[in-house]
């Protein structure tokens, strides 16, 4: 699972670096290696949420990475992006359950943010 969901993550930030391309003029490599660091945690969540069946648990997190995030200069915008990116990406590449559960997650999540 792992080197799938590696795969993945490498996807989704080729596509946030397609989408914003002044991050790497703002964060350089540095930015992209932490992105996808940030990304393989998104996941995490994700698992341990769909593992629980807490939503909630995703939630809680995506309060906390906003936290920490806008305080180091990635707005609140990208992380949003990024995730509707997963959200695109995953498609067809997970089961369907998960699928499901990942989508309703983010999607609260999103409304969390705004």
């Amino acid at each position: 699972m792992e080197e799938a969901q590696n795969k993945l993550v490498e996807e989704i930030v080729v596509k946030i670096y397609e989408k914003y391309p002044d991050l790497v003029e703002k964060f350089g490599e540095h930015g992209k290696r932490k992105t996808f660091e940030d990304n393989i945690h998104h996941f995490n969540s994700l698992n341990l949420a769909y593992e629980a069946n807490h939503v909630e648990i995703f939630v809680n997190y995506t309060m906390w990475l906003n936290d920490v995030l806008t305080t180091r200069g990635v707005s609140t915008e990208i992380i949003i992006e990024n995730y509707n990116i997963i959200v695109d990406v995953i498609e067809g590449k997970l089961t369907k359950e998960r699928v499901a559960f990942y989508n309703k997650a983010i999607e609260q999540a999103v409304w969390s943010l705004l």
